[in-house]
């Protein structure tokens, strides 16, 4: 391996064995361990230390150690401390939640080296305290978890390709964004991780959020600037964008409605339809559009404006008469055009209006 600038560096005060046979820095620590706890957990290593003794020069002393590039001190120290551990050190119910970022840098340093059995038992871990059923008294709810604890755990997941980590990584984030609603949380990093992994359903949630902050923090005499909180432009620029989308998408909805077209067998006659039900329609539509955004001013909850939308719309489902609504339980059914009216409000079609450069590059 090829080492990196000179700099002073120091022994680590307690992964440093007198009886250890390779010596690993790690930015300005040196290690000196036992390489049979690298090569036999890691294929990684176990190719790194595939070189005839005789010719094997790196790691024998402190001024020729092995230079782990892109790693951080605490880190490797994390990892050697459950890899020494033994039997008893690494029993999941005896290791206090306090060590879950330890083992979260276990589980990523076993990512990328490959070392199949830390792995394992770093993910199992985190199942039993984190995800595991109720049940388990040592169970910590992802409600309860430090951000960056959150954060940490969220980058783990984005990092492993499985089902399963797309789910556990999708449960995060929809338990990070509550919390960050609910509970105030700072956003700037919850945008960094659903940007990271390419949530975006849940960035224009996100959004929706710091609009209704900024909304909060606004005064009608007297400009009130709105600060950043450390969020990138591009979130910024996507936030104003989307807003302006989402406003005007309701007003065309509020003055156009849905399409309601005549269908044969429900009606009796096309006559009928346009000037009995589109009539009945039309005011019902007024009546649903008030009431949802009286019951909802936000535009920004526009999930919940369409909710109140359908449901008001199907709670009246007579004609003016009294008569049964033939055509109406049709359209209004779940296969209907009604049913359908969430799906062109797909918030993420919003807030990235012309901005898919700023998601893909």
């Amino acid at each position: 391996m090829v080492s990196d600038p000179v700099q002073t560096v120091f022994r680590d005060t307690k992964y440093y064995y007198a009886t250890g046979d390779c010596i690993i820095r790690v930015q300005n620590t040196l290690f000196k361990i036992h390489k049979f706890h690298l090569v036999h957990n890691s294929s990684v290593f176990a190719g790194m230390f595939d070189i005839p003794s005789g010719e094997q020069q790196e790691g024998k002393s402190d001024d020729s150690p092995i230079v782990l590039e892109g790693e951080q001190a605490f880190r490797f120290r994390s990892v050697l401390k459950y890899m020494y551990a033994g039997g008893m050190g690494m029993q999941i119910d005896v290791i206090p939640m306090s060590a879950l970022r330890e083992i979260i840098t276990v589980a990523e340093f076993a990512e990328k080296y490959e070392m199949a059995d830390l792995k394992e038992w770093a993910l199992s871990f985190i199942y039993r305290r984190i995800f595991a059923p109720p049940s388990v008294k040592a169970k910590q709810p992802l409600m309860d978890l430090l951000e960056q604890d959150l954060a940490a755990l969220h980058e783990l997941y984005r990092r492993l390709d499985s089902d399963i980590a797309s789910e556990y990584r999708d449960l995060i984030m929809a338990t990070w964004c509550t919390r960050v609603d609910k509970n105030g949380l700072p956003i700037a990093g919850i945008l960094h991780a659903a940007e990271a992994s390419g949530q975006h359903a849940y960035l224009a949630e996100l959004y929706c959020v710091q609009l209704r902050r900024m909304k909060g923090r606004a005064r009608v005499l007297t400009p009130t600037p709105f600060p950043s909180n450390d969020i990138p432009p591009v979130h910024l620029q996507r936030i104003y964008a989307g807003y302006c989308s989402l406003s005007l998408a309701w007003d065309n909805l509020r003055e156009v409605g849905v399409h309601y077209p005549y269908q044969p067998g429900t009606c009796p006659s096309e006559r009928h339809h346009t000037k009995v039900c589109v009539s009945c329609l039309e005011k019902r539509w007024k009546e649903a559009i008030s009431a949802s955004e009286r019951i909802q001013p936000d535009v920004t909850r526009m999930q919940h404006r369409l909710d109140v939308l359908v449901r008001y719309l199907r709670k009246h489902t007579e004609l003016e008469d009294g008569r049964k609504w033939e055509c109406f339980a049709r359209f209004s059914g779940p296969n209907g055009a009604l049913a359908e009216l969430a799906d062109d409000f797909i918030l993420p079609a919003h807030f990235f209006p012309g901005l898919k450069w700023s998601i893909t590059r």
